[in-house]
């Protein structure tokens, strides 16, 4: 790019300076927001890959005769890990119905425990249930799931600090290189 602005600055004459200032800009301004869509893309997660919520929601966990109250520890559009106190007998196999209570949203979901996870001392597990059906509940469900605060601006204000803000992306993005 710097070898392009260059060798235009040696085609146009010395009296054509506004029109060489004009390009220049052009040329600055649009390197600028390639700069930033190459950080856009390289920060981006692929659109493939499932929403996981780390969060603690209250939960009754039910299977057969026994009811087991519990939190969630993650959660996903197509299963969720329930956190329980007490170690049970529930095996991979078993199905269970979670019901998952907000306060402000509840679904009821059935499912499979597809996973068992116990603690060294046996005195607590985390159980991942597959949801097999949603019931009436499906649009619950994911209004727990994305009903979280947003990660991007909700507003836009306009300003001009075109360096100030291509500092602090690169700043941010060797921050976080360092830490990995």
């Amino acid at each position: 790019m710097t070898i392009g602005i260059i060798r235009i600055a040696f085609i146009f004459e010395v009296s054509q300076t506004i029109s060489m200032m004009i390009l220049l800009f052009w040329i600055i301004r649009n390197l600028y927001f390639l700069i930033l869509s190459v950080f856009l893309v390289d920060g981006r997660d692929s659109d493939g890959e499932t929403v996981i919520v780390a969060d603690a929601e209250p939960v009754m966990l039910t299977s057969g005769d026994h009811s087991f109250e519990g939190v969630t520890t993650r959660m996903t559009e197509h299963n969720l890990t329930v956190f329980l106190d007490d170690a049970s007998d529930l095996d991979i196999g078993h199905y269970a119905t979670v019901k998952v209570d907000t306060g402000k949203h509840s679904a009821k979901l059935k499912g499979v425990v597809t996973g068992v996870n116990v603690s060294p001392r046996k005195t607590a597990c985390t159980y991942t249930v597959e949801i097999l059906d949603f019931g009436e509940d499906k649009y619950e469900y994911w209004q727990i799931l994305y009903d979280r605060i947003p990660t991007l601006p909700q507003s836009l204000t306009r300003d001009f600090g075109i360096i100030s803000h291509l500092w602090q992306n690169i700043a941010h993005r060797v921050a976080r290189t360092r830490i990995l």
